[in-house]
């Protein structure tokens, strides 16, 4: 039986879309700020974006994968141009792959509760899950995916969290007899799990903790922190941080084979307009 093959690529940020501004949504004092932000920082790091989608194209048309896995951000303050833009450009990358694909979203995606509605409407093909949702894989893999990402109006709050009972039914569904037999379950959330920064990162880290007690087989996936890395939990779940698809010096994505039950994760790093393998040594040094 051969491997079977997992894309998993975050935080693409593309582009404000020409005339995008132009709009009274970006009167929200979190957009201004944003877009302030933009000009200023981000734009320099994501210039090259629609250049590192291409080159995913690519990728994917010389090594076809069986699953991706996308876990959010494709814009930047999650106005309807933004998603008018960014949705078919996701959604053709998505389609790539050969048995489906699995999405979340991230916090500039739903950065707004106007954010929320338009996201659900452009991106109806990976809408946020309102609980959490067991796709099966393979015989020996299953993909869960839960939505850490909420609108907050502070323009300080950027944090994310999962609701207790959201939280409740992912210990139901980790409880399921065929889900606990199962030797590697994916779990996809934007936020990472263990960061516990009250204004950037994830506050329900302590809660999420003590749900993956006693599940070893889990292997948590996310975004939001720009640059791959891969790490295990107190629990013994593995962590791998997907980084930003575009962000410039540090673009890249991770590649899983899972054969049989042993899991080979492979960092690609962007280079000379492709996407190349990692040195093996240090894929968390992209």
């Amino acid at each position: 039986m051969k491997p079977l093959r997992i894309l998993h690529f975050s935080d693409i940020h593309l582009p404000y879309p020409p005339r995008a501004w132009r709009t009274p949504a970006m009167l929200h004092q979190k957009r201004f700020l944003a877009a302030i932000n933009y000009l200023l920082r981000r734009r320099q790091h994501y210039a090259d974006a629609y250049d590192q989608l291409s080159a995913l194209h690519a990728f994917l048309d010389a090594h076809p994968v069986d699953f991706i896995f996308y876990t959010g951000d494709s814009t930047n303050a999650g106005l309807e141009s933004e998603f008018v833009s960014a949705a078919p450009r996701v959604h053709d990358i998505l389609r790539r792959a050969g048995s489906g694909f699995v999405a979340v979203p991230g916090n500039h995606d739903l950065y707004t509760p106007a954010s929320v509605a338009a996201y659900r409407h452009h991106f109806a093909f990976a809408e946020p899950p309102s609980r959490p949702i067991l796709v099966p894989l393979a015989a020996n893999a299953m993909a869960i995916a839960i939505s850490s990402s909420r609108p907050h109006f502070p323009v300080w709050d950027s944090s994310g969290t999962v609701p207790q009972e959201e939280l409740d039914a992912l210990a139901a569904l980790l409880a399921r007899p065929g889900v606990q037999a199962c030797p590697n379950i994916f779990l996809l959330l934007h936020y990472p799990p263990a960061d516990r920064d009250f204004f950037h990162g994830f506050r329900s880290a302590n809660d999420l903790a003590r749900v993956l007690e006693g599940h070893p087989n889990v292997i948590v996936l996310h975004g939001h922190q720009h640059r791959r890395s891969a790490s295990v939990l107190p629990g013994g779940q593995r962590v791998f941080c997907a980084g930003s698809l575009t962000s410039r010096g540090k673009a890249g994505f991770w590649l899983y084979e899972l054969d049989g039950d042993t899991l080979v994760p492979t960092a690609y790093r962007y280079a000379s307009a492709a996407f190349y393998p990692d040195t093996p040594s240090s894929p968390s040094d992209a």
